[in-house]
């Protein structure tokens, strides 16, 4: 069932009488060696259409046909002729080679001293390279500098096809989309969308399977006061339908209007409850991505609940912030087809920033122990793969910046790891009302 399929049934079964109820990758660069022959391409792999000079992900490899996904969300299957490919383990050999390079390479030189026998030099660094790969596939991530944490593409449970959860938290216009199209690994997971709701419900109206005077009369007593009144002036009074509200997200007027349609029917519950329907067997429960702004604890508290009676195991609930310099949000905010009014964009941004710094610092909901990143999403952390021509190849990102907080099934890392970068994280890129030295819930905008 799609999304518009889905809604349409929820707006039957509520109106109708008839209705039934119911990184490295990140700064390294490739090695020279890193692409190999079709044969030796997996699954999860990269691989280049060379015509096109754009890269994408192996989700399926059949002889030597090989469907690619591509951050756009787009899917094509091609021939093995038509393809380079770039095994995951050659990405990271290159963090390998950096890190020797940067750090292990420059220790090694000054400690020893001009005067060491070359041979003692290079049997030493290559033990000593021998041990960091060890490592660093032990932990799957590196360390490059004193206030830099990057890394490769982010997954769960090793790609796990099955139960599956992530929070993908973030600011109006902090960039999760894109994150989720190029930073982690989100193919098969099934997205809680709620502008995609909102799109369809004004689809749904325009084709006259819905009304507003039909919403107004089943769902008024579900708005506040101030948000009956909102719906009154803006809609109502000026005699707009849902699909004129929905066809001008430019005016903010309507991006609220639209969003107290949607979240008087309940939408987001009951699209868990219909991606849940019929799910006993809790070794195939489809993996599912929910993008929240998360200015409330209650966004993520209130959605693990189900999921853990559902059958989900706690070990498999991630958490993902995506924090975006707000001044950069406002101002993609305003060439966005959907502006957010600024007051909504400020709070989200404030809400994000209090609701992942409290659950770090403060202690994990019960039922959250999956991993929990955070991603810096500024344009100038975010690294292309180039062609020979120095040209940034399109959709293929070739890293991030990046900062694990906590590994998955086990606890908050030492602060000393993560707390001094990710504070000046926020202190650099989040709202000016944020002032991590004081509690939080005294200074969030009203």
């Amino acid at each position: 069932m799609d999304l518009r399929e889905f809604i349409q049934n929820e707006i039957k079964s509520a109106i109708s009488e008839d209705a039934e109820l119911d990184q490295a990758f990140n700064r390294a660069e490739p090695v020279d060696e890193g692409w190999v022959d079709w044969k030796d391409a997996q699954e999860g792999d990269s691989a280049l259409v060379t015509k096109e000079n754009k890269l994408g992900l192996i989700v399926r490899a059949y002889g030597r046909k090989f469907h690619l996904k591509f951050v756009d969300g787009t899917m094509k299957t091609y021939d093995a002729k038509d393809l380079k490919f770039m095994k995951d383990e050659s990405i990271t050999e290159g963090k390998v080679k950096v890190f020797m390079k940067k750090i292990l390479g420059n220790m090694v030189d000054k400690g020893l001293g001009v005067h060491t026998p070359p041979k003692m030099r290079d049997e030493m660094k290559k033990e000593i390279e021998d041990s960091v790969r060890k490592i660093m596939q032990k932990y799957d991530y590196i360390v490059e500098g004193k206030e830099s944490i990057d890394e490769k593409l982010i997954t769960f449970s090793n790609r796990a096809p099955y139960g599956q959860v992530v929070f993908m938290a973030g600011g109006a216009g902090s960039g999760k989309g894109f994150a989720v199209d190029n930073f982690i690994d989100a193919a098969g997971f099934k997205v809680r969308d709620v502008d995609e709701m909102k799109k369809a419900v004004g689809q749904l109206d325009k084709i006259g399977k819905f009304s507003v005077d039909a919403w107004y009369k089943k769902y008024a007593d579900k708005l506040s006061e101030s948000d009956r009144a909102h719906i009154e002036e803006f809609v109502l009074g000026k005699g707009m339908s849902i699909a004129d509200v929905a066809s001008d997200l430019k005016n903010p007027n309507n991006v609220m209007s639209l969003h107290l349609i949607v979240d008087a029917m309940g939408l987001k519950d009951k699209w868990l409850i219909n991606m849940l329907k019929g799910k006993e067997n809790k070794e195939t429960l489809p993996n599912l991505l929910f993008d929240i702004t998360a200015k409330k604890v209650g966004s993520i508290t209130s959605v693990i609940k189900p999921l853990i009676d559902a059958g989900y195991d706690a070990n498999n609930i991630h958490l993902i912030w995506v924090l975006t310099n707000y001044h950069l949000a406002v101002a993609q905010n305003k060439s966005r087809a959907r502006v957010v009014p600024d007051d909504i964009l400020l709070l989200t941004h404030e809400g994000a920033a209090k609701t992942i710094w409290s659950i770090l610092t403060g202690g994990l909901p019960k039922g959250l122990n999956g991993r929990i990143d955070v991603i810096l999403n500024n344009r100038e952390n975010t690294v292309m793969f180039k062609d020979s021509k120095g040209n940034e190849m399109k959709g293929a990102v070739k890293g991030f910046k990046s900062l694990p907080v906590k590994k998955q099934g086990g606890g908050i890392m030492p602060e000393k790891v993560w707390k001094k970068i990710l504070y000046g994280w926020i202190s650099d890129n989040g709202p000016k009302t944020v002032d991590l030295r004081k509690p939080l819930d005294q200074q969030m905008s009203k």
